[in-house]
């Protein structure tokens, strides 16, 4: 099995799996902790939830670098990192979810758009015969540029700030998409397979929660 296979079936595996974990856990904090908050929008970022956001991210970030670490170990390792990486992810994400549950949004139709979104840059990115690594720098440079921009955000959670932070997010990730590919390709041994899968499946993350906090801003617009 070629590196792609195994990129393509880890990807998909691991989606499967932070799918998964967001979902149920937001069906269960839709029900234990959605009803005690009036304000849903502005809690992904000042209830006291922030604190196991911010514990979670730092355990997805060390599992994310045990994945790397793990790219030349045997299989079953990575397969096993992968998937606890996958469900940790899941579990970050879990309260964007259960406010996308209370608010009625289709989180399918964020997924889809999601999708629409990340592929169409994955096959420019596989296709080209331009090798897209050097453009090494500018991407360290858009991905510093979105992480300032986040930090900012959470320290400035307005509304319309959000939704800008969003679709500029979106934006940068687009040609990070097409870089992550044409590496996968053109740099990447089999055995580093495990490499390929989490920086698509981190860029797809990405995408797909500014996604769906645009889809809950219009949600939340419609009800108010």
């Amino acid at each position: 099995m070629g590196i792609v296979n195994k990129v393509v079936l880890g990807f998909f595996w691991a989606l499967t799996c932070m799918a998964f974990s967001s979902y149920v856990l937001g069906k269960i904090l839709v029900g234990a902790w959605l009803p005690w908050y009036t304000d849903l929008l502005n809690q992904i970022f000042i209830s006291n939830f922030i604190i196991t956001l911010i514990v979670l991210t730092i355990v997805m970030v060390i599992l994310a670098y045990l994945c790397y670490r793990s790219a030349h170990q045997n299989p079953g390792i990575k397969i096993f990192l992968l998937t606890l990486f996958a469900l940790v992810t899941g579990a970050f994400v879990s309260p964007m979810v259960a406010i996308a549950l209370a608010l009625d949004v289709d989180i399918a139709v964020a997924f889809a758009i999601t999708g629409g979104i990340f592929f169409f840059p994955a096959i420019i990115g596989w296709v080209t015969n331009k090798d897209l690594t050097e453009w090494r720098n500018w991407i360290l440079g858009l991905l510093i540029f979105a992480i300032i921009l986040s930090v900012i955000n959470l320290f400035y959670p307005t509304t319309s700030f959000t939704l800008i932070v969003s679709i500029v997010v979106v934006i940068i990730f687009v040609p990070l998409v097409m870089y992550d590919v044409n590496r996968i390709r053109n740099k990447l041994d089999e055995e580093e397979w495990i490499v390929g899968v989490v920086d698509l499946f981190l860029d797809f993350l990405n995408i797909f929660v500014r996604i769906l906090y645009i889809l809950i801003l219009i949600a939340s617009e419609k009800k108010s």
